[in-house]
């Protein structure tokens, strides 16, 4: 799995904007990784979500490279996180109970295009997290 950061130009959680020229770069060589038979970890919220158990609108840019590449997509659907780890503290590892449901949404060589495989998976993943909090009240 390689690792791609994405360049903000802020440290502001309302702002997304990139650095272009920087982020022109990280694609290249995420491109050449995805060519080369590699995968990749999205986040495709973009951010920590503050209220758990909800998701974030999911955002395009996380899914371009996987509709160009026609990459597999499985979603890794998890609650708990935010016991063990609460957004407050700098270090987490507090006991917690994390559940997690791991799905594939599309096989390799699909032929959906980016909007559609956003909304495929946000869709996926906002199902699977309702089972996990419905769940987690048992």
């Amino acid at each position: 799995v390689g690792h791609f950061p994405v360049p903000f130009m802020t440290n502001d959680e309302a702002k997304f904007q990139v650095d272009k020229f920087e982020m022109s770069i990280t694609m290249e060589k995420a491109r050449i990784h995805a060519q080369n038979g590699g995968c990749f970890s999205l986040f495709p919220e973009g951010r920590i979500n503050r209220v758990p158990g909800t998701l974030l609108p999911f955002r395009n840019g996380s899914f371009k490279l996987a509709s160009e590449s026609k990459m597999a997509i499985v979603a890794y659907t998890s609650y708990g996180n935010a016991i063990s780890w609460p957004r407050n503290c700098a270090l987490g590892g507090y006991p917690a109970c994390i559940s997690i449901i791991l799905r594939e949404v599309v096989e390799k060589n699909h032929c959906f295009d980016t909007v559609a495989l956003r909304e495929k998976t946000e869709k996926a993943m906002s199902e699977d997290l309702k089972i996990l909090v419905a769940s987690s009240k048992n």
